[in-house]
């Protein structure tokens, strides 16, 4: 199963090929540029970026996709799943 699909209206980006020298505060400073991040959800090489608005993350998606950083090459993509906060929301 992909990590990622191209939906529309999402605000949840999967944001792949992360360097290892890429941290969480550097993800929300550059994402943080195009509208108000709740969620930075970091792995090992890639990370889940949530954004409060959906055109807010599809601008960034569109900006960002296939930038650079620390040296990588960026893959910025809508999320498929179900984020954290909506978890969070279902069972309470």
């Amino acid at each position: 199963m992909p990590r990622y699909d191209d939906r529309r209206g999402g605000t949840r980006l999967y944001v792949g090929h992360l360097s290892s020298r890429t941290r969480s505060r550097d993800l929300e400073d550059m994402f943080s540029r195009y509208g108000r991040v709740r969620d930075v959800d970091m792995k090992r090489d890639y990370a889940f970026v949530e954004f409060s608005d959906p055109r807010d993350a599809d601008d960034a998606r569109y900006a960002l996709n296939g930038r650079e950083l620390d040296g990588s090459r960026l893959i910025v993509e809508f999320a498929k799943g179900v984020s954290h906060s909506e978890i969070f929301l279902i069972t309470f």
